[in-house]
């Protein structure tokens, strides 16, 4: 899960989660007194400003995402990937204050979504290096993923077997007690 932090425009921290403060190392009451800048070595704060603009200006060409390092309490900046939005506070303060838009900024430490990534690579490879013949359905039992060796194994290649259900196997030999 990520962290995710809510920004006023100026950068003062309106409010962030658990995974946040996990991250940062700072209590939601301590975050809530900062800028967004204090969370950032100075030699990132161009960048971030950048990052803003971009988000607050709905420009399409970055879509919100962007690479930086943070600055964790007590410890070395840390890589991490932001994706931002704008959004309407009014959920967020108490009824009557002025509506405000504000930043809303996930945060992923780019190791751990390196380590997602490389876990997802490697369960692949074994997918489909296997000699066993496997395939994925989803919760309406429809066949989503055959591999290779499924293929070998039932002369079924993947755009037959892909929308059918693992019916398809059936060989009409057998009684429903074998199944």
């Amino acid at each position: 899960m990520s962290s995710v932090i809510l920004y006023e425009i100026s950068g003062h921290i309106v409010a962030w989660n658990h995974q946040a403060e996990t991250l940062y190392g700072w209590s939601y009451q301590e975050a809530v007194k900062m800028n967004m800048f204090d969370l950032i070595p100075e030699s990132e704060h161009s960048s971030m400003q950048s990052f803003i603009d971009n988000v607050v200006s709905g420009n399409s060409t970055t879509q919100g995402i962007t690479s930086t390092r943070i600055t964790k309490q007590n410890t070395e900046p840390l890589a991490v990937e932001l994706k931002g939005r704008l959004v309407d506070n009014r959920l967020f303060k108490p009824h009557g204050q002025r509506k405000k838009s504000c930043l809303l900024i996930n945060v992923m430490e780019v190791g751990r979504r390196r380590e997602a990534e490389e876990e997802l690579k490697l369960a692949a490879e074994v997918f489909e290096s296997s000699e066993e013949g496997i395939m994925i359905v989803d919760t309406d039992c429809k066949i989503l993923k055959v591999n290779f060796s499924l293929t070998a194994i039932t002369g079924y290649v993947a755009v037959e077997a892909i929308g059918k259900t693992p019916r398809i196997l059936k060989s009409g030999r057998h009684s429903s007690q074998f199944y």
